[in-house]
């Protein structure tokens, strides 16, 4: 009700905004510059009304579900379209018309917002919110850069080797937490845009495959920190990796001069890292970039954001008067890099082309991976018949989802208990409608333990991860990151002797495989592993070995989840004290 009548006063608003002033009373003329600055206040503070309705509207927890884009453009519109009856809008430089090419003229220079306008901003909005929550408390840039790193690391599951690859953009490569190291690249360069930290692709040529030398470069204290984003690792300075967000990263500078240490990222002598040590010199930066963040209206609406609405919605790829863009910045950073020419990742834009040219077996598919996010969908009955029927998706997993990323983690928590719930009542539903209900209880219950973790619940998240990883140990969607997970919670908690237990446990396609192998390598010896291992209660049950028995566990165990979460359960799904609780069915079987 609220967001109606919120709606509705921002239609009369422009309503009345649009319809012009009333006529004209007679003025003493000496009062005119009062009532013009009066005018100028009360225009001012219109138009600050109307923008906030627009932004309100393509938040990422509203679009979509509450609003869509044919509703907030028009709003953002009418904004534009009183601002620019007194005001200068930026103008694009020749330099970057140049650099974009004629046809991308129209979107730069237009002073009309679009639909991709709104999803750039609802974007943009999300990747702040991220920003935010994960980097709270670090103590250096190096520290944040490192903290984004590792969250993307947890928060985007590698696709196995199986799974058919997606062109998907940022947004929905985090929103469903599924992607290849390309799509995780993509999350951590918006992430890292919002927090204004300059990252960019480093490579000999433009890069947009997987199995090509590129690496990420982050500018932090006028220095290039190095990241491996296939592997998902810092590159380390002369030590073994590790999962540590204060750990140093090596500088591109320090790996010219040091290239072996390319070698601590290789899993066995006899395989080599994939980049040779002559190709450190030869790294070159593409920044990632398009004309929407150089575009006219997108510039002149940065200027206008600030407070709660200060995501960063524009980046001139050029400066002007003193200012460095984005490429003075990236290509100032490094004596070879000066004089070159600008170079953009040609990822984004040929994942725009890749979407344009979907199959339908492919658009199905994408229609598929969001299916789990309309859960749970009611079921109804005919007052007439009395039969029941398939009713509304709900959309709660997806409103869910939105709190999860947005930082509210507890409140997420306690939301995705209910639909973690939809797997403990098989035949409730049509086989179709089961099926979406047990892969989205299935993903609640890895996005609660992520959450956890994320929310500082170090504890908590890696008991949740182990229970997690013992009842989908065969074919469980996110058993590969929830290993990584899991390793890196246990070892931050000193359970050496768990890490290594959590990292022989053997899983096919493991797209992480590497970086396992890294992380095992760096351990201690088993025995002085056991020897520092903590002792007492409270340490997490054992990850069981994929021959073992299935662990019987009720959606939401006690043990691992506050009290807050248990009163949301709903009664109707909770089995009596004497009551035998039905054998859960097998996410994997739903999707056979």
């Amino acid at each position: 009700m609220a967001h109606m009548v919120s709606v509705w006063s921002f239609a009369i608003l422009c309503l009345i905004v649009l319809s012009g002033c009333p006529a004209k009373t007679p003025v003493n003329k000496e009062s005119e510059p009062s009532a013009q600055a009066d005018k100028s206040v009360g225009t001012a503070r219109q138009t600050a009304k109307i923008l906030d309705g627009a932004l309100h509207q393509l938040r990422p927890e509203n679009l979509g579900i509450d609003s869509d884009l044919k509703t907030a453009i028009p709003v953002l519109n009418t904004w534009i379209k009183i601002r620019k009856e007194s005001e200068a809008l930026p103008t694009v430089s020749e330099k970057t018309l140049a650099f974009f090419g004629e046809a991308q003229k129209e979107i730069l220079e237009s002073v009309i917002f679009d639909n991709a306008d709104g999803t750039h901003i609802r974007d943009s909005i999300l990747f702040d919110e991220v920003a935010g929550h994960v980097t709270t408390g670090a103590s250096s840039d190096t520290e944040r850069v490192n903290r984004v790193f590792f969250y993307c690391l947890r928060n985007v599951s590698l696709l196995s080797e199986s799974e058919e690859e997606l062109p998907l953009g940022a947004y929905d490569s985090l929103f469903l937490g599924r992607g290849t190291a390309l799509a995780r690249a993509s999350v951590f360069f918006e992430i890292m845009r919002q927090l204004r930290i300059d990252a960019f692709v480093l490579a000999e040529k433009p890069v947009d495959a997987l199995g090509e030398e590129w690496l990420i470069g982050v500018l932090v204290d006028g220095k290039v920190l190095v990241y491996d984003p296939i592997i998902g690792l810092p590159i380390p300075p002369g030590k073994s990796p590790s999962l540590l967000v204060n750990q140093p990263v090596a500088t591109l500078a320090e790996l010219e001069a040091h290239p072996e240490w390319l070698a601590l990222l290789s899993p066995r002598k006899d395989q080599p890292y994939r980049l040779s040590t002559e190709s450190v010199a030869k790294l070159k930066p593409m920044v990632v970039t398009d004309p929407r963040w150089s575009a006219r209206r997108m510039l002149f609406l940065q200027e206008s954001l600030t407070g709660n609405n200060s995501s960063l919605v524009a980046q001139a790829l050029f400066g002007g008067e003193g200012e460095p863009g984005l490429w003075d910045r990236v290509s100032g950073s490094h004596s070879r890099w000066k004089e070159l020419p600008p170079v953009a990742w040609p990822y984004p834009e040929n994942r725009l082309q890749k979407m344009g040219k979907m199959t339908p077996t492919m658009a199905q598919l994408l229609q598929d991976s969001f299916r789990p996010f309309e859960a749970p969908v009611e079921m109804v009955v005919d007052p007439k018949t009395k039969q029941m029927s398939v009713g509304s998706s709900l959309f709660r997993q997806f409103r869910t989802r939105i709190l999860q990323l947005g930082g509210e983690y507890s409140q997420a928590i306690s939301a995705y208990v209910t639909i973690r719930q939809l797997s403990a009542i098989p035949g409730a539903y049509p086989p179709n409608i089961e099926r979406v209900h047990l892969i989205a209880a299935e993903d609640a219950f890895f996005f609660s333990a992520i959450s956890k973790i994320e929310d500082g619940d170090i504890k908590g998240g890696v008991a949740l991860l182990t229970e997690y990883i013992n009842r989908y140990r065969t074919r469980g969607r996110w058993r590969s990151v929830a290993r990584v997970a899991l390793v890196d919670g246990m070892l931050e908690l000193g359970d050496l002797k768990g890490a290594r237990n959590a990292l022989d446990l053997p899983i096919s396609q493991d797209p992480y495989r590497t970086l396992v192998t890294l992380i095992k390598n760096s351990l201690p010896a088993a025995n002085e592993a056991e020897s520092k291992a903590p002792a007492g209660e409270g340490q997490p049950a054992a990850v069981k070995p994929a021959d073992s028995q299935p662990v019987e566990t009720k959606p939401a165990a006690a043990k691992t989840e506050p009290a807050a979460d248990k009163a949301t359960e709903p009664p109707a799904t909770e089995p009596k004290p004497n009551e035998q609780k039905s054998e859960e069915p097998k996410p994997e079987e739903a999707r056979s």
